[in-house]
């Protein structure tokens, strides 16, 4: 028998044994006792709340039974002895007394492309680390959305997020790449859906997993999700033209535009297609580096060949206005990185954050229990409290850094 026909035959039985998306979502999906904890642990109490909210302790009470009375919260936690205001109750509440936001700002949806080559720079740990520290900051309130366009899916596994309905099974689960490739993949779970009446919108906020963030949420993806470059690639052979990689942009990013303040893309570590898609999509690029020779190696010969890669893309690369390397995985304490930091800060200058995010045992605890770092508790015992300590303060001066620098650039599409 020819191989090819062999293999099509094994097509049936591999999918036949395939595990569901949705069986691989709710394995790393948090029981409700888990999504209360975590909740529970980022409440504030309620001097804390009338603090972030600029008014007194009775001025804030007096506005909470008014908001109580119009249906804007829902009661608070009581606990030992004291009221405990969520994420949740806090964003309506400021919302409502209309406490000013980033978003209110109006400059523009950022959208932030993630990227290196070179595997094993931690991508994803920045990716969710920065996403979640940037979505707890109350006084800005930004929307912020994680794509992950890596095949591995990794970022879905650590947000752990919730399936919004206790019907489970009623749940499709789909990627950034299902939505993409759209209803060209005419048995697909999209194309079904556009069959069953649904618009292009409708499906891609349905697709949309919420986390125990309010303002944090992640289009997951799935190893399936490989296929686009090969789709991509079967066009340009017929055609010519690699016009699949506009497709993030039209088909996700702008529908979204008016949902999120700030969109990162978590890209694998390859030059494809998929990857040169979220090229063409960001307005924004950041470079995870580790002070390694090795490392540092293989990511100068990245940036070196970035300028190639956008000149070939659709937009020639003028959609990106901002770029910025970040130093991860940072060993402060034996001392053996301080050469290479130097070195990297000589090569790429104003183009590296000085904050670095500092090599810790408390994001190997935090993935291993799908969390980020924010949501660890020292009572928990899960790592040393220094080295949580470290973690926590190294990412807040990177993400302080970050929003700084990008305060400087205008992302409106009128500019």
């Amino acid at each position: 028998m020819h191989i090819s026909k062999r293999l099509s035959n094994l097509t049936p039985l591999i999918e036949q044994n395939e595990i569901s998306r949705l069986q691989a979502v709710i394995e790393s999906t948090k029981t409700t006792d888990d999504i209360n904890s975590l909740i529970i642990h980022h409440c504030v109490s309620q001097a804390d709340a009338a603090r972030m909210c600029g008014m007194s302790l009775n001025t804030f009470k007096d506005r909470v039974v008014e908001a109580k009375e119009q249906g804007v919260i829902d009661d608070v936690m009581f606990e030992s002895n004291k009221y405990l205001y969520s994420l949740g109750h806090m964003h309506a509440l400021m919302d409502w007394m209309g406490i000013p936001k980033w978003s209110d700002k109006n400059k523009g949806n950022i959208i932030i492309n993630v990227v290196n080559q070179k595997g094993g720079t931690g991508k994803s740990t920045t990716v969710i680390s920065l996403a979640a520290g940037i979505a707890l900051r109350m006084n800005e309130r930004r929307r912020v959305l994680i794509i992950d366009l890596d095949p591995q899916g990794t970022l879905q596994q650590v947000t752990a997020p919730r399936l919004r309905d206790s019907d489970a099974s009623s749940e499709l689960v789909l990627s950034a790449v299902d939505i993409m490739l759209g209803s060209e993949e005419k048995d697909s779970d999209y194309a079904q859906l556009i069959a069953n009446g649904y618009t292009h919108q409708e499906i891609l906020e349905y697709s949309i997993l919420k986390t125990h963030i309010p303002n944090l949420d992640v289009l997951p993806s799935f190893p399936t999700d490989e296929r686009f470059s090969q789709a991509a690639w079967m066009e340009y052979a017929k055609t010519g033209e690699l016009m699949h990689v506009k497709r993030l942009k039209s088909k996700i990013i702008e529908p979204l535009s008016n949902h999120y303040d700030l969109i990162l893309i978590d890209t694998g570590p390859h030059v494809n297609p998929l990857s040169w898609s979220a090229l063409e999509a960001c307005n924004a690029l950041l470079v995870p580096v580790c002070p390694r020779k090795l490392d540092w190696v293989s990511t100068g010969q990245f940036l070196s060949n970035l300028p190639e890669q956008m000149s070939y893309l659709p937009s020639k690369g003028d959609n990106v206005k901002f770029f910025k390397a970040i130093t991860v995985n940072y060993d402060e304490e034996q001392g053996r990185d301080i050469e290479m930091l130097h070195q990297i800060k000589t090569v790429l200058g104003r183009d590296v954050l000085n904050a670095t995010i500092k090599r810790s045992s408390a994001f190997e605890a935090a993935s291993r229990n799908y969390r980020t770092v924010f949501d660890l508790r020292k009572k928990d015992n899960l790592c040393p409290d220094r080295q949580l300590d470290k973690a926590i303060s190294s990412l807040n001066d990177a993400i302080r850094e970050l929003l700084l620098t990008l305060e400087d650039v205008d992302f409106s599409e009128e500019n």
